[in-house]
């Protein structure tokens, strides 16, 4: 957030009428539930949206391909993603996503972590995102 906040102010941008100012971020472990409410809270305070997905960003890719049922730690992830694409997952590289998987991941998406549920949720609910919730608010957009 801090960064985010010093971003605004050197660039000296203005948010205005619909602009909004995400964070967007992987627990890794690093909140606790209770931490990613307070961190949450911060960032409502200062007009800045907050969607976090546990434990990577992989979760949000894997769901794409997959319902998530259980949790899952990275490697898992990396290998089940390796398996849906038919080669070696490789960060941020070569996934092909259409209008059809998106669908199909913000439909697992929901599933695992309904809308309106805070960061806090997405903490103590293993393998689940709000990245839908982003997504949601660009597509309505």
């Amino acid at each position: 957030m801090a960064k985010c906040m010093t971003f605004i102010r050197d660039n000296r941008i203005e948010l205005e009428g619909n602009d909004e100012l995400a964070i967007v971020t992987d627990n890794d472990g690093r909140y606790t539930a209770a931490e990613a409410e307070e961190f949450g809270q911060k960032c409502e305070k200062h007009n800045i949206q907050l969607y976090i997905s546990n434990t990577s960003f992989e979760v949000w890719l894997l769901m794409h391909y997959s319902e998530i049922s259980r949790a899952y730690t990275q490697e898992e992830l990396e290998s089940a993603l390796s398996k849906a694409l038919g080669k070696k997952y490789s960060k941020s590289s070569g996934i092909p996503l259409d209008e059809e998987k998106l669908k199909i991941a913000m439909q697992n998406a929901e599933k695992r972590l309904p809308y309106g549920k805070g960061p806090g949720d997405c903490i103590n609910i293993s393998s689940s995102t709000m990245v839908h919730y982003l997504v949601s608010n660009l597509v309505k957009r």
